[in-house]
């Protein structure tokens, strides 16, 4: 018995002992060779070399090279332009030389090794410097830093370069740590790369005046004309300021003279008149079509036709008076349709619309439209010695079986549409012939002689009110 229990002995021993020289053989492995169950950057490298992992780790990293990210735009930083290389023995080496080899059996019990490992990282750091240099001056940088308040088209905007100062410094910094630490994208301004410079005692203040001439412009002025509309923007309402003037050619600081002139006495902008008034004209001429129209014609002529009955004429002086008390007030939005002393149905550039009847006096032809199509068309004869006006006017009434006197004359007509004082449409039963030059030798009084059947058609469809344009044909422009 105790002969047996001394061979279990022995053969105990002689397992550690075995077990032991095998444990020491592994670590003796591991200590020219990574641990055991160790994994880097996601590659198994137990027992390899720090050239094998290398190679491994070299083909396993791809790298295309760097977008910054700036205030002005972007741009892109090639590796092969700054012959960017990697490698990851450096790295290797450092982690092998703190593995404990005699501790690989911890590994066993699953505590696996598993790192995450960046390349050592070199470039041509003059290339990459020209790069840098090359960009920063494409974004056009300002060589100093100031506030300018300068006043045009767009109203009054203010230049500041005292606000987001590149560092470029900082930026060169970040985009070499991104390059190491294999980054693919930066943004410079979350980096940290920007800066302001403080504002002077007198930059204080013409911040505080543009301000107060921003919230001026920046309110909502609409017209509406029908369904047509006519907004101020920042530029228009800028030009009635008094100190629209003075920076137009831009200013660092307020004049030794402010607030005289630039200010009323309650501490508001001061407003010009004149420039309200010139404002309202330019705005609203084109709606101002009383004895003021543009008419393309039956054959595609645009003419400018001044005189006439039919129109729109808004209430200038009221309209100037109202908007210039809304410009010294502190109200925000005025949303009006113009007064009228003249108005006609239709508002708007076009208030002839597509019913209309037009008289081509130059070729004694009459046209007569509804809803945009053409609905009747005729020759006629107009009067004598230009006694039939060039005017945009309308028919104001219609009558049946009337007399039209005159000097020397009493003519009984059967259809009767009056368009402008004593001109209008009318049959005419002793002509047997119309249109040619027969208006040169044997005219009108001036009213627009025509057929029976075709006078009848139109008194029967023409509305009271409907626009009557009559044209010699002659282009102003």
């Amino acid at each position: 018995m105790k002969k047996f229990l001394q061979i279990i002995i022995a053969s105990i021993l002689i397992i550690c002992l075995l077990l032991g020289l095998g444990y020491l053989g592994l670590s003796v492995y591991y200590e020219n060779g990574f641990s055991f169950q160790t994994y880097i950057n996601g590659i198994y490298c137990t027992g390899k070399s720090v050239e094998a992992v290398n190679q491994e780790l070299n083909d396993a990293f791809e790298y295309n090279g760097l977008t910054v990210v700036t205030k002005q735009g972007t741009f892109s930083i090639d590796t092969e332009k700054i012959e960017y290389s990697y490698d990851y023995r450096e790295p290797l080496n450092h982690y092998l030389k703190q593995q404990n080899p005699y501790l690989w059996i911890e590994n066993l019990f699953g505590n696996q090794e598993k790192y995450s490992m960046l390349p050592s990282v070199s470039y041509n750091e003059n290339m990459l410097e020209e790069i840098l240099e090359k960009e920063i001056a494409a974004q056009k940088l300002p060589a100093s830093h100031h506030i300018i308040l300068r006043s045009g088209k767009n109203g009054f905007e203010l230049q500041d370069t005292k606000q987001d100062i590149l560092d470029k410094t900082k930026m060169k910094e970040v985009v070499k740590k991104a390059l190491a630490d294999g980054r693919d994208t930066i943004d410079i301004e979350k980096e940290g790369c920007y800066y302001n410079q403080p504002y002077t005692a007198e930059e204080e203040k013409l911040l505080v005046f543009y301000k107060q001439a921003e919230q001026y412009q920046s309110r909502k002025v609409v017209y509406h004309f029908g369904e047509e509309t006519e907004k101020l923007d920042a530029g228009d309402l800028a030009q009635t300021l008094t100190c629209f003037s003075y920076f137009q050619t831009g200013k660092k600081e307020l004049p030794e003279s402010f607030p005289e002139g630039f200010l009323s006495q309650d501490g508001t902008l001061s407003v010009e008149k004149e420039a309200v008034d010139a404002l309202l004209d330019d705005c609203f001429e084109p709606y101002n079509t009383y004895r003021n129209h543009t008419f393309t014609t039956h054959d595609g002529r645009t003419l400018k036709i001044k005189g006439g009955t039919y129109g729109n004429q808004i209430n200038m002086k009221k309209e100037k008076e109202e908007l210039l008390a809304f410009l010294q007030s502190e109200e925000t939005e005025y949303d009006r349709e113009p007064l009228y002393s003249k108005e006609v149905s239709l508002k708007g550039k076009d208030d002839i619309g597509d019913t209309y009847i037009e008289v081509d006096i130059g070729n004694q032809k009459m046209f007569y439209y509804r809803n945009g199509e053409l609905y009747l068309e005729t020759d006629v004869v107009t009067g004598k010695n230009n006694a039939t006006r060039e005017e945009v006017c309308y028919v104001y009434g219609k009558q049946k079986n009337r007399i039209l006197r005159g000097p020397g004359y009493a003519s009984p007509v059967k259809y009767w549409m009056p368009v402008s004082g004593g001109i209008g449409i009318h049959d005419s039963s002793w002509r047997s012939e119309y249109g040619g030059d027969i208006y040169i030798r044997n005219g009108s009084h001036g009213c627009v002689n025509t057929p029976l059947e075709i006078a009848e058609k139109m008194y029967e469809v023409v509305e009271i009110g409907t626009p009557c344009i009559m044209y010699y044909g002659i282009d102003e422009n």
